[in-house]
This record gives structure tokens, sequence and C-alpha cells, in this order.
């Protein structure tokens, strides 16, 4: 009797750290920090379990928040150390730290209307109208012309083009020479006159071929936006004392031969025996239809109709033979040179009748770095071919 009461005292006490494990939570990891202007901007990832956050700033507690950024409009001129630890109903995570320095010397703005101030000029002396700095004013093409300073260096990136798109698609290409330049990718949103940057891949292209793709990793860049007109755009991103300005004017488009750069450009493709293929825009008209690609024996289709609908189709080669594959539904729309699948619902189907059937809301960005007729290339290198659906795959 004895042994047994204290068996269940022990897996009591078991069950009880067991729990109190469960129930810990990590400290937020990608912490970063930068001025912008006469603020201090914060962000990190997303602390799985976590209802909000605690935020300290040179061991005085600040506030209790709730997204995964912040803006601190009253840091101390010098260093500024910030303690950030997330919590739940239950338990509170050990805190991040970071220091970030604020110089008051460079909080001014670029001049106002209403004090004297230019406002922002042209290179030629015009004056514009300085724009309030929101999602529907950034949206649009734009062309860095001359990049300030980083700490005591000066450098000089005069061709970098950057597309804002309004469905969130985020591309930047920078140019160092008529047959090299880098295209990176991501997503994008806007907090405050903060511009968050989450990059997802990149691909180098020389001599018109796409010939290294980074993906697989995942980071976020701040720029804050110090000046918005019709024509122009300022920036600033990195941290004190490297920070960096960008200054870019608006254009109507990024120039053809900058973008989408591969073997389809030389009027041949040698996995086509030699044969003529255009290079097209990646636009709606020419990217709907069916594609598909093997990935070592994995098939996948994707289906992409002009009414807006899509479906991502997936599975083995020897089960969708059978009638056995995945199916995302919902929508499609592309941006700049990608298209964007917005999937609602996943419906798996076995021996071609459908087994179970789940809502979802997942996105999907697919960079095309080349198009024709009967054929792109994604981000990855990865060749689609246009195609018919098999019969024992329903829509």
């Amino acid at each position: 009797m004895k042994t047994k009461y204290f068996f269940l005292l022990l897996s009591a006490f078991l069950m009880a750290v067991s729990c109190e494990k469960s129930e810990k939570l990590s400290a937020p990891v990608g912490l970063q920090g930068q001025q912008m202007g006469s603020t201090i901007v914060l962000a990190w990832n997303k602390v799985e379990n976590a209802a909000g956050y605690e935020i300290w700033r040179n061991g005085t507690f600040l506030i209790y928040w709730y997204a995964t950024n912040f803006t601190d409009d009253s840091p101390d001129n010098g260093y500024n150390s910030y303690e950030i630890s997330a919590f739940n109903e239950k338990v509170s995570s050990p805190s991040s730290q970071i220091n970030v320095f604020f110089d008051s010397n460079l909080s001014g703005g670029g001049g106002s209307n209403d004090n004297g101030g230019d406002g922002g000029s042209t290179p030629g002396g015009e004056a514009e109208q300085s724009l309030p700095i929101t999602k529907s004013n950034l949206i649009g093409y734009w062309h860095g012309k001359t990049e300030a300073y980083s700490g005591s260096s000066t450098y000089d990136y005069s061709d970098i083009y950057i597309n804002i798109s309004n469905d969130g698609v985020w591309e930047r290409i920078d140019v160092e020479s008529k047959n090299k330049c880098a295209v990176t990718y991501g997503t994008w949103y806007l907090s405050g006159t903060t511009i968050y940057v989450t990059i997802v891949g990149e691909n180098d292209f020389e001599n018109g071929q796409c010939l290294v793709q980074y993906t697989g990793s995942s980071y976020t860049d701040l720029y804050g936006v110090e000046l918005l007109t019709s024509k122009s755009l300022v920036y600033k991103t990195g941290q004190y004392p490297n920070l960096i300005t960008y200054s870019y004017e608006k254009v109507s488009s990024i120039p053809a031969s900058y973008i989408h750069n591969n073997d389809l450009n030389n009027g041949s493709n040698p996995d086509n025996g030699g044969s003529n293929e255009s290079n097209l825009t990646v636009n709606k008209t020419n990217l709907t239809g069916i594609w598909t690609c093997n990935f070592n024996g994995d098939i996948y289709y994707w289906v992409l109709q002009s009414n807006g609908t899509a479906y991502s189709i997936a599975d083995e080669s020897s089960y969708m033979s059978r009638g056995s594959y995945h199916k995302f539904v919902g929508k499609w729309s592309v941006s700049g040179s990608s298209f964007i699948f917005n999937s609602t619902r996943h419906n798996y189907y076995d021996a071609g009748i459908l087994d179970y059937s789940e809502s979802e809301n997942e996105t999907e960005i697919v960079y095309v770095s080349s198009l024709s007729s009967t054929r792109f290339i994604d981000g990855d290198g990865n060749t689609w071919t246009k195609t018919t659906l098999p019969a024992y795959i329903s829509l």
C-alpha cells in the first residue's frame, strides 16, 4: 500500500513538472532596433503561446505591448538598453536585450512647409509637396539615384530599383553592371512611418542567366521613411552609426533588361532543341494556364484560371496516377515578377474519392524569373511546363 501511494505521489509530481515545462515561454528572438527620426523602432519574432510583451528601457518599465514591433517616441539621448519578455496568463519568459544608440542631432526632419522648410525638392530645385506616409502613396516603382553614407564611409549605388506592390510583395533589383544584377524579393507592410520588409529569397543574374538562388531562410529589414512625395522617396536603414540613406525617384516601370534575364533572352532554349521562344511579360494573361513540375518524383501542378481561381495540386507520381493527391483551392493574382496564391481550402483525394477537406488561410508567393508561352522558371530555378491535367485529377 505504501509503495502504491509513493508511485501515485511520484506520478503527480512528474505530471506537475511536465505541465510546468509545457507552460514555459521562450525569450523573444530576432530582436532588432534602430533610430528612425526622433524615435527608436524595435521589432522581434512572435513568441509561441504569448499573450503579450513587457518592454523596459534602461531599467524602467515602459508598457505592456501586444504586437511584435514597438516605437519608442521618447528615447534618451545616447545608448538605450531595452529588455523585452513575453507573457501569458500563467507564465513570463526570460527577457531579450538590445542596446540602441539615439542621436538627437539626427532626429530633425527634412523641413516643413509650415515653418519655412521646402518639404523636399527635386534635384532641379522644384518644390514638391510632402505626402502622408501611407501604403497607397508608397506603391509603385522607384529608382535609386543616391546613397548617402554609412558611418564615415560614402557609398554610391546609382542603379537600385524597387517594386512596392499593393499585394504586399517587395522586390529590389541591385544593378552592378549591364549584365549583372541581384533580385531580392519578399513581403512588406507599413507601421507608422516604418516599412517592414521580410526577405524570403534572392536570385543572382549574370550574362543573361540566373546563376544562384538563395532561399530557405528569411529576415526582416526596417526602413524609416523620412520623405515621401509624388516623385521622391527617402528612407534610412541600419543602426547608428551605420545608418544608410536611400533616395529614390518614381518611375513608370523597371527596365526589362534588369529582370527576368535568362537563357530565353538569347532567342534559344537548349532544353527545347534550340527553338525560339519569346520572353513574355509576367502578367495574368501570360500566366493563365496549367503548369507542371516534377521534383524528384513528386508531381506538382499550378492551375491558374483567368477568373482568378487557382489550384495547387501535389503528390508523388505513383500515388497521383492512382487518383490520390492533395489539392489546395484559392485565388491568385500577379504582382511585379511574382504571382500570389491565397489558399482557402485543402482537399485530399484517395483513389479519386474525396477523403477529407479542411479550411485554411495560407499565402504562397512564387517568383517568376522567366516566362515563355510553354514554360516558366521560378525563383528556385525549377522549370514549369505548360500542360493539361490528367483525367484522374478532378477540379
